[in-house]
C-alpha cells in the first residue's frame, strides 16, 4: 500500500489549507506578513520534498491547497489588521 492510499483525498487537502492558514496567523504575531508567507511556502515545499524522498510522492495538489491556505490566511490578516 502506498502512502497516497492512506490519505482520504479532499480531507488531506483541507488539512493543508488549515495548516497553512494557521501558520500565517501564527507567524504574523512574531514577524511581518512577507516573512510569514515566505516561511509558510518554505515549510510547504520542504514537506513535499520530504514526502518525495520518504514515500516517492510529490503532490502539486497539496502545494495548491497550501497556497489556498496561505491566501486565506493573508486575506483574513489584512481584514483584521
Amino acid at each position: 500500500m502506498k502512502f497516497k492510499d492512506l490519505i482520504t483525498g479532499n480531507k488531506d487537502k483541507l488539512y493543508h489549507i488549515v495548516a497553512n492558514y494557521t501558520m500565517i496567523m501564527t507567524f504574523v504575531l512574531f514577524t511581518n506578513i512577507f516573512v510569514a508567507i515566505s516561511l509558510s511556502i518554505l515549510i510547504s515545499v520542504a514537506k513535499e520534498l520530504y514526502d518525495r524522498h520518504s514515500y516517492g510522492l510529490f503532490s502539486y495538489l497539496d502545494l495548491l491547497a497550501d497556497g489556498i491556505g496561505i491566501i486565506i490566511g493573508t486575506m483574513i490578516f489584512k481584514l483584521l489588521a
